[in-house]
Parts: C-alpha cells; structure tokens; sequence
C-alpha cells in the first residue's frame, strides 16, 4: 500500500510532498489492515515538518 502527502501553503505553493509505503508483515491475506500501517510513518512525516 501506498499514499501520498502534498502539503501545500495558503497562496498554493508546493511546501512538502511524499509518498509512504506500507508493508503487512503476513505473508497471508487478512494480515494487518491499511489504516493499522499508516500511524506511525505519517506521524513521523509530520514531525519532520516542523523541525
């Protein structure tokens, strides 16, 4: 699974953009679902914005 992040500024400009990857660690169907692979690596973009 894949998303993309595009962070924009209030006159349009392009501040940030990213595209995080997401992995299930089971090799098997019904393994981790998409929305329990996102928290941490967005949480961790965020940070990096405001550093």
């Amino acid at each position: 699974m894949e998303i993309k992040i595009v962070v924009y500024s209030i006159d349009g400009t392009e501040v940030s953009s990213t595209i995080i990857y997401g992995k299930s660690k089971w090799a098997t169907f019904g393994g981790d679902h998409p929305q329990d692979l996102l928290p941490e690596p967005i949480k961790q973009y965020v940070q990096g914005l405001y550093k």
